[in-house]
């Protein structure tokens, strides 16, 4: 049954409402925000608390650049797969997450018995798979296809959900890892996540509204009519193809990529800390607060969005990564405990730029194509996850130091902010193209 606000306006000659936002609405949103909380937030990302543990295990011969290596295959599958994930997202979104769940968490627990570096590699490519469903191109489409206003502050939530999950999992993960090694905090990572994936997916995620005959919230039901509303949802914007051939896309692409590069050195905050004379459990508690700030400063940015642009957001992000590298560049000439977690509190909260990126492609391209041009966007996200991870551990290897990682993220910062500038400069022309589809 539709849930409607019942004062009409005036729209193209006709009577419209607006939906309003129903318990399956709710419940689904939450879902999302749960998916993104678990799988996302820390499957997503908890690697690189175990990565230190596992290059020190004596048992095995494996430095901190091989595992950082396997970012490269995970990565690659997940650049290449993402376009395909979109189409499967079309067809069958819950179907699509359930698989993304499962690939996501399944080889965490096959993990704990490996004794060299190549099966690393062999499971980094099927949670390529996963993550290309279930990192990138899921969320903002599922939002997307529920909500028709207050995307931004959603997308902000979802980000922030996704390091608030990073950030009470990571110690709890380190304090296994301290008091039953590493083998056990893989298995319980594997077992643990794929319960409460199947979960959340099977219960609370549904493909659209449409085949609840909903609209998303705040879209115009056309009751004119009958006096029975039709649930056709109205989008407008620029065609798949359109969308590759501007110049806007391969900057926002750029913006992407860049973006990722810096936020890959969070894979490497544990081994930092450790570099420099800190614990493991210290290590990870920077990151724990960087996750906690990254729940504000995400919720801020997307308030920004909605209430003050785009570009205003963006500069919040950069601006907080900048003041985060300043910081780790002091603590490693003067290691300060407290310093060292003010920079990961400012680092985590630099993230808030991830919720910034698939609003940008929505308000550049409409919601036309929006399936499409998130995940070709995404797709500069996993070629930076592909290139930042490995590269950092690399570099890490041949200096042992990171401070050349550490000018390299400076200056991918403002090579964003710039692409970013020109991508929304270029994108302002392009609405004139915008048509108007119903779905």
């Amino acid at each position: 049954m539709l849930s409607l606000s019942y004062t009409s306006t005036e729209l193209g000659g006709q009577d419209m409402n607006t939906q309003k936002a129903t318990s399956r609405h709710i419940v689904v949103t939450i879902g999302i925000m749960l998916y993104g909380m678990i799988i996302t937030g820390v499957y997503g990302n908890i690697a690189s608390t175990v990565f230190s543990a596992v290059a020190a295990d004596t048992t095995n011969s494996i430095t901190i650049g091989q595992l950082s290596s396997v970012s490269l295959p995970r990565n690659l599958v997940l650049f290449f797969m993402t376009p395909l994930a979109a189409k499967f997202l079309q067809k069958n979104a819950k179907a699509a997450m359930l698989g993304g769940a499962v690939l996501m968490t399944v080889p965490f627990f096959f993990q704990a018995y490996f004794n060299n570096a190549w099966p690393f590699y062999i499971t980094g490519m099927i949670l390529g798979v996963g993550g290309a469903v279930a990192t990138w191109a899921a969320l903002p489409l599922m939002i997307n296809r529920w909500w028709a206003v207050s995307v931004g502050t959603l997308i902000g939530l979802l980000v922030a959900l996704q390091q608030i999950g990073k950030a009470i999992f990571t110690p709890i993960v380190a304090k296994i890892i301290e008091d039953y090694g590493w083998r056990v905090s893989y298995q319980v990572l594997g077992i643990g996540g794929l319960i409460i994936g199947l979960l959340i997916t099977v219960f609370m995620i549904q493909n659209n509204p449409e085949q609840y005959k909903l609209l998303p919230v705040g879209s115009a039901v056309d009751s004119s009519n009958s006096g029975a509303a039709t649930v056709k949802r109205k989008v407008s914007g620029l065609d798949a193809k359109q969308i590759l051939r501007t110049p806007s896309f391969y900057l926002c692409f750029a913006m992407a990529f860049l973006a990722t590069l810096v936020m890959c050195f969070q894979s490497h905050e544990v081994y930092y800390s450790m570099s420099i004379g800190f614990t493991v459990v210290q290590g990870a508690a920077i990151i724990s607060a960087g996750g906690i700030a990254n729940y504000f400063t995400n919720m801020i940015s997307g308030f920004i969005v909605d209430k003050k642009g785009i570009r205003a957001a963006r500069w919040f992000g950069g601006i907080l990564a900048i003041i985060s590298i300043v910081l780790f560049f002091v603590v490693a000439k003067s290691p300060s405990y407290p310093l060292l977690l003010l920079a990961g509190i400012f680092f985590g909260g630099s993230f808030s730029i991830a919720s910034v990126i698939p609003v940008q492609a929505r308000e550049m391209f409409g919601t036309r194509d929006y399936d499409k041009a998130n995940a070709y966007v995404s797709m500069g996200q996993a070629l930076g996850g592909a290139l930042g991870v490995m590269g950092y551990g690399l570099l890490y290897d041949f200096s042992q130091s990171y401070h050349v990682s550490l000018i390299l993220c400076a200056i991918f910062v403002v090579a964003m902010l710039v692409c970013g500038e020109l991508a929304e400069i270029l994108a302002k022309p392009l609405k004139v193209q915008f048509t108007d589809a119903e779905v």
